[in-house]
């Protein structure tokens, strides 16, 4: 793989050199990606400047072919464009104005910079050109004097090209703002600019916009629906698909000219969208159709009559799946559970029945069994053999009996063997689904592989004999091409053909009047069928309760429209399956879970071009080529370079086979088929950890992540579709946020300033992490310490530092030499929390504290906690054995009297510190530390409230601990030695 992702998106690896990929190469992935820590404000507000860059640059690439350029030119622009907003760069933001800015020295520094030469190496020539061009890309800033001279002119181009070349320029930049595809005036902006620079060609063009929208937002589907629609009137209708919004798409179409779209078309475009559902299908059919081997054998899904496979290729698969199996260590058990089981049935049928004949005939039945102790398979191959008649008599069951086409599965494979009526008789008393396949193949005695050439002969034949079962829908559903014509019809809007009616109404009263057969996720008029767990991923239930259906003694079977069957259904072809990885599911186990999928939905603050969702495509067909199925983020890595100035999304490289289990793959599960992805990109994001918190922690670091790193809006939510539009999110939405996580986020929607805020704290944190060396789980401590109380960081951290110290002494094999170690750490701990935390009055108090207490020297002989802790414990102590017969101001001259004591005893010859304060001094100093703690900490912060302050004891007391270690200085530490 590349370079663990310095570019996720824009490698786009195509196979012919061409100047777009030599920009993106040679500068959209160096130099310029310094522009994505440039932040925009205004209109642009939290896009960065890279993205911004890049719409433009591909919006350009775009319409090269009608814009008639040589390659020169092409350059130029591209050159321009990339440094056009030379005054957002932050040497230059304190200037007001643009003139004394945009000079072409400033220019070729900032070119030279971030790498041109390398793309550009003539760009130094044609420098005027570029000056002119940037001062005039906005049609508002008056700052092109220089064209005011006719007789200037030193450029390369020539004045009059650069005159038609700046329209491009501001057709360029006015594009971006246009947030919406319903937006018009920056729409109108742009035409206005492209056209006035295409009136001046021969022959003259003029374009205009049409659009397609989708009213409803079915994730996966949806993106399928807009890539085709979008291809199709590319190819057929010459629309050039230009701006890809959540909602819809764009398309420059020339003016006036009338697009032949008729009824044919909707149905051609139908016909595509069923054809890509079905050829993903058909290629994953057998992981994802097929279920696993139960109690109740192999079950096909219905699904496959929506496909061209024929039955040879699905009772393959059945035959490999059933190959691995093994029967052996279970046969003799098998056999006697069913003859015990079967003769207890019949005894019991025999005692009810007073017709002697048919009593006796039934115990000649019983004794038969009794007696017979191969009653079942005696080898692994014969039980295979079971297996299979049995996935065989189920298929036949499902799609053949239930639909009427056979009378009865059994009776029809009896008369495949030519049974005779006694022996259908005797294995009539066998369970049909359990024990009698395994009976009959017995008595078959047919191998293996004997069986399924048998099988694959007699389904080939039904295939045959009743053609239309391979495509044909069951009762209630419909032709998927039809289905989605339909569909377009009704939720598709197209600019050039007169706007759908509104459906809600229409539906609500078909959705009332449809009493218990509505489908439970939409309100569509489609006709619906029973929801089956073969239709889902595995961490959903199908029938959770619903007051759509009706209630009774049994848990009711929902009803679902075939639509919503196929979006449920591409989302487990994109992320399920057997192979690990692949299987994204909640656990419910309790205290075993594992792991958690969540799903990170981005959105663009304008609009993705057609460059950049290609490019996307382009790189999960990459990673599926190297058949990586989780593709996981180095976050922790990603942060420390973030830390560095560096805004990189590193990845962890797979290397040999995957781990077995989900459980332990953590990071972005990558979609099997890349047309899933499109005008709203998603991605489901594997979780791993120890908790909900640790879990929740790794997502809510991808989510800055990402969105820093692709410059995009993000949604970070359980939900495989997004419930937001775009234009309801700020920055990075997060849904379902934990309380513990509030101290960090401050907000579920969160703006630029908050991830500002977010990603301080976040660094911080690491940086705590880094000089403690602590593992994931404590971080995530730490996060949910700042929700209770921002100071619990100091009593966390102390107990971090000091199993940090314990383990250094441990793997060094010696204590460090008195409290040196404690004290540097501590220093450095301190300094990175004050950055966390908001500068109050609390802290200012026992700083003042500490600052009191050490230049008092009010502390015991040395430097460890205890002796440093000596007066801020006795002040704790004293209060908490107060009597309420006691005042406070009793109490606080006992303190001074007490600690006073302590420092006498302390003081002796033999132990005097080598500096200390003189005893006359020394009980001022203790009364003003005493008097601090009641009239500021107590008082003032606390208001009076004592058991309000015994409650924060602990955290109080590590925080002072902090504080008088931020005193202690180098040297005061080496003479403490």
């Amino acid at each position: 793989m590349e370079d663990a992702l310095k570019d996720l998106l824009f490698q786009l690896g195509c196979g012919k050199k061409s100047l777009i990929n030599d920009y993106i190469s040679i500068v959209a992935n160096k130099g310029l990606t310094s522009y994505k820590r440039i932040i925009q404000t205004g209109k642009k507000e939290g896009e960065s400047l890279y993205t911004h860059v890049l719409n433009g640059i591909f919006v350009f690439e775009r319409l090269r072919p009608l814009l008639n350029l040589s390659e020169i030119e092409a350059k130029v622009i591209m050159t321009v464009y990339s440094v056009h907003d030379l005054n957002k760069l932050e040497q230059f933001a304190h200037y007001r104005s643009y003139n004394p800015i945009g000079v072409k020295e400033n220019f070729a520094e900032e070119l030279e910079r971030i790498g041109f030469q390398a793309f550009f190496p003539e760009y130094h020539d044609y420098l005027e050109d570029i000056t002119t061009l940037a001062r005039s890309h906005s049609a508002h800033l008056h700052t092109v004097g220089e064209l005011w001279v006719k007789s200037h002119n030193p450029y390369q181009l020539g004045r009059e090209r650069i005159e038609d070349l700046r329209h491009i320029l501001r057709a360029m930049d006015v594009i971006d703002l246009s947030h919406t595809l319903e937006e018009r005036p920056k729409k109108d902006a742009f035409l206005f600019e492209l056209n006035t620079f295409l009136s001046k060609q021969t022959p003259v063009k003029q374009y205009e916009f049409q659009w397609h929208q989708v009213s409803e937002n079915r994730g996966i589907l949806t993106n399928i629906i807009h890539n085709r629609i979008a291809e199709y009137l590319e190819t057929h209708c010459a629309c050039i698909p230009l701006l890809f919004y959540p909602d819809g798409v764009a398309y420059l179409v020339e003016k006036d000219r009338e697009i032949p779209f008729t009824d044919a078309d909707l149905k051609a475009i139908g016909q595509s969208i069923s054809g890509a559902i079905s050829g993903m299908n058909e290629s994953k059919f057998s992981t994802n159709f097929i279920n696993k081997p139960r109690n109740d054998g192999f079950k096909v899904n219905q699904i496959f009559r929506n496909t061209n496979l024929n039955f040879e290729a699905i009772f393959t698969e059945i035959y490999n799946r059933i190959t691995s199996l093994n029967y052996e260590k279970n046969l003799e058990n098998a056999a006697q559970k069913t003859r015990d089981k079967v003769i207890m049935l019949a005894l019991q049928k025999a005692k009810k029945i007073k017709n002697q004949p048919e009593k006796d005939r039934i115990l000649r039945v019983a004794t038969e069994i009794s007696q017979n102790p191969h009653i079942m398979p005696t080898n692994d191959d014969g039980m295979k053999a079971g297996e299979l008649l049995r996935a065989y008599y189920i298929f036949l069951k499902d799609h053949y009996e239930n639909l009427k086409l056979i009378p009865d599965a059994w009776e029809y494979i009896y008369n495949l063997r030519a049974i005779p009526d006694d022996r259908k008789t005797f294995y009539a008393y066998f369970e049909p689904r359990r024990d009698r396949p395994f009976v009959f193949a017995n008595d078959l005695d047919m191998s293996f592989n004997e069986t399924f050439n048998w099988i694959i002969a007699d389904g080939t034949e039904l295939f045959i004999k009743f053609p239309n079962n391979a495509v044909q829908p069951s009762k209630g559903e419909t032709q998927s091409q039809n289905l989605f014509e339909r569909y377009i019809r009704k939720y598709v809007n197209f600019s050039f053909l007169p706007p759908q009616k509104a459906q809600f109404i229409e539906n609500l009263k078909r959705y009332i009047e449809n009493e218990y057969t509505q489908c439970c996720y939409c309100s569509s008029d489609l006709p619906t069928t029973d929801w089956g767990k073969n239709d889902v991923t595995e961490e959903m239930r199908i029938q959770y309760f619903s007051n759509k259906l009706q209630g009774g003694k049994l848990e009711p079977v929902r009803q679902i429209c075939e639509i919503c069957k196929i979006q449920f259904r591409l989302h487990k072809l994109a992320y399920s399956g057997e192979c690990p990885g692949r299987i994204v599911k909640f656990q419910k186990q309790g205290k075993n879970k594992e792991f958690t999928t969540y799903y990170l939905h981005l959105f663009p603050y304008s609009f993705y071009t057609e460059i950049f969702l290609r490019a996307i495509r382009t790189k999960l067909n990459r990673i599926q080529y190297t058949k990586i199925e989780i593709q996981a983020f180095d976050t922790e890595g990603s942060i420390h370079e973030l830390m560095e100035g560096k805004i990189n999304l590193r990845l962890i490289e797979t290397k040999g086979k995957p781990q077995k289990g989900i459980a332990k793959q953590a990071g972005v599960i990558v979609p099997k088929f890349s047309e899933m992805e499109g005008n709203i990109l998603f991605f489901p994001l594997n979780c791993i950890g120890k908790n909900e918190s640790e879990r929740f922690l790794y997502a809510v670091e991808n989510a800055l992540l990402i969105q820093k790193f692709m410059g995009c809006k993000v949604m970070l939510t359980d939900s495989a579709v997004s419930f937001l539009e775009k234009e309801e999110l700020a920055d990075l939405y997060i849904d379902n946020m934990p309380v513990g996580f509030t101290g960090l986020l401050r907000s579920q929607n969160l703006t630029v300033k908050n991830l500002e805020v977010t990603w301080n704290m976040l660094i911080m944190l690491y940086k705590i992490k880094d000089v403690l060396e602590f593992e994931r789980e404590e971080l995530s401590e730490l996060i949910s310490a700042l929700t209770e109380d921002e100071y619990k960081l100091y009593y966390m951290c102390e107990r971090l530092l000091l199993k940090k110290v314990n383990n250094d002494s441990k793997r060094l094999k010696k204590k460090p030499k008195s409290s040196w170690q404690e004290i540097v750490l501590s220093k450095q701990v301190s300094a990175l929390i004050q950055l966390i935390i908001e500068r109050g009055e609390k802290m200012e108090q026992l700083r003042m504290l500490a600052k009191i207490a050490w230049e008092g020297r009010l502390k015991g002989q040395s430097l460890k906690k205890n002796s440093l802790m000596m007066p801020f414990d006795l002040v704790f102590d004293k209060l908490q054995r107060k009597s309420d017969f006691i005042d406070m101001e009793t109490v606080q001259a006992a303190l001074v009297e007490d600690i006073s004591a302590y420092l006498d005893r302390t003081t002796e010859e033999k132990f005097k510190p080598k500096r200390t304060v003189k005893i006359e001094e020394r009980r001022n100093i203790v009364k003003a530390f005493v008097n601090t703690f009641f009239s500021g900490l107590l008082q003032d912060i606390y208001k009076g409230n004592v058991n309000k302050l015994l409650a924060d004891e602990k955290i109080l007391k590590s925080a002072y601990l902090f504080y008088v270690r931020d005193q202690i200085s180098s040297k005061q530490v080496e003479e403490d030695e």
